[in-house]
């Protein structure tokens, strides 16, 4: 657990008497950098860090660091403007989920991007520019799998569906190893 410093802490009263600690900058940041690069929630880092959830929160809102959107919440004009712009450069739904760090459902971007004024994509373009992407995808797949890595692990590592791994590597004409075959025993 983090220790607390007098510097990285402070107690301030509130309206109704009771005391709420302030996050100072360096350890809100701190706190960030493992909430949007480790993944951690805000139940993580209260228990690591022993701050409430809600202290925390309210840490990142005063030092204008960007959260994760919880249902039911409104995104505020700044996020909208940077899904819109991301979404006019090119940037796929999915491909802004994860550079935002968003769990926000496509629907509500979808909405956003049309509230900002930008046109959207017919679903020809969307899986065109989709499939641009995943194209590049396929000789290395198939490079890695001959190598003797599994498609689940495929899959994850280049950010596609497993099924995707299967059909271009039997369009290839490679053939489909199973957990039993002789190149698991000599990795393992």
């Amino acid at each position: 657990m983090a220790k607390r410093t007098t510097k990285a802490l402070r107690q301030q009263r509130s309206s109704n008497g009771t005391f709420t600690a302030l996050i100072d900058e360096v350890l809100a940041r701190t706190m960030h950098r493992d909430y949007a690069e480790r993944g951690m929630g805000y139940t993580q880092l209260a228990k690591h860090y022993g701050f409430s959830k809600s202290s925390i929160y309210e840490a990142f809102k005063r030092y204008n660091l960007p959260t994760r959107l919880v249902k039911g919440s409104k995104p505020d004009a700044q996020l909208a403007g940077t899904i819109a712009a991301l979404y006019a450069e090119g940037k796929t739904l999915p491909e802004i989920r994860t550079a935002l760090g968003l769990q926000m459902p496509s629907r509500v971007m979808i909405t956003l991007v049309r509230q900002e004024g930008v046109s959207l994509r017919t679903r020809h373009e969307e899986e065109a520019r989709r499939w641009k992407a995943h194209r590049k995808k396929i000789p290395l797949i198939i490079k890695a799998y001959k190598e003797g890595i599994g498609v689940p692990t495929l899959a994850k590592r280049y950010n596609v569906n497993p099924s995707f791994c299967y059909t271009w590597l039997r369009r290839n004409g490679i053939t489909i190893r199973h957990s039993n075959d002789p190149i698991y025993a000599q990795i393992g």
